[in-house]
């Protein structure tokens, strides 16, 4: 009968469905893992603390500024490692995160989960950065991005402290900040360059813009 004849056409169709199916998983999955091992663009952070910067830097401790977009659900990951640095270091670190925030923005840009999250970190302040002034004066382009000054005011470490886009665990980043913090007191490192990793994360400021800013 006709509708036999249609059973092996049925079941060829179906398997074209399935593999069709399964080929987009796959270029999707590739796509997101693509997407979250991709770091942002950073500039190379001035070797030390801006003058004109309105932030305060400790003198006794290092100081540790994160700088982020409030809306950035890819530094959820970042704050997290951050709260395990201060709870690792506690007593050893001045830690100040950096929320943008546009001119004239409405009260939803300062009450984030994220900026929520920022606030639970035990002694930690908060800043935010309107039009992005600080964020320009210290280079600083992706949210998530983290500094780390000396007592002095020497740049000791610029990037991020997540393995890849979104996701919290070890990384050298955090292993290198932690590093730094617990030799900070024994160690001379005046002579050192600032170590430098990826930061993973959405796009704070256009490295072009930031460039334009310093050049007026």
């Amino acid at each position: 009968m006709f509708w036999k004849r249609l059973i092996p056409c049925r079941g060829f169709l179906s398997a074209i469905s399935v593999g069709i199916w399964l080929a987009l998983v796959f270029s999707g999955s590739m796509i997101l893992i693509h997407y979250a091992s991709q770091p942002g663009v950073m500039m190379d952070a001035a070797s030390s603390w801006p003058d004109n910067a309105q932030l305060t830097r400790s003198t006794i401790h290092p100081t540790l500024i994160m700088f982020a977009h409030p809306h950035c659900s890819c530094t959820r990951a970042s704050v997290d490692e951050l709260a395990s640095i201060a709870y690792e270091c506690q007593g050893s670190v001045d830690i100040q995160i950096v929320f943008f925030c546009p001119d004239q923005s409405d009260a939803s840009w300062q009450d984030t989960r994220l900026v929520r999250q920022a606030k639970r970190i035990p002694k930690a302040a908060i800043a935010f950065d309107c039009n992005a002034h600080e964020s320009q004066r210290f280079r600083a382009t992706i949210s998530g991005q983290v500094m780390l000054f000396s007592p002095t005011g020497k740049l000791w470490f610029n990037g991020g402290i997540t393995v890849s886009r979104g996701h919290a665990g070890e990384s050298y980043g955090k292993s290198e900040v932690i590093a730094l913090l617990r030799s900070s007191h024994q160690t001379n490192r005046g002579t050192n360059d600032p170590q430098r990793f990826p930061t993973f994360g959405c796009m704070l400021v256009a490295p072009e813009f930031v460039s334009e800013a310093l050049n007026r």
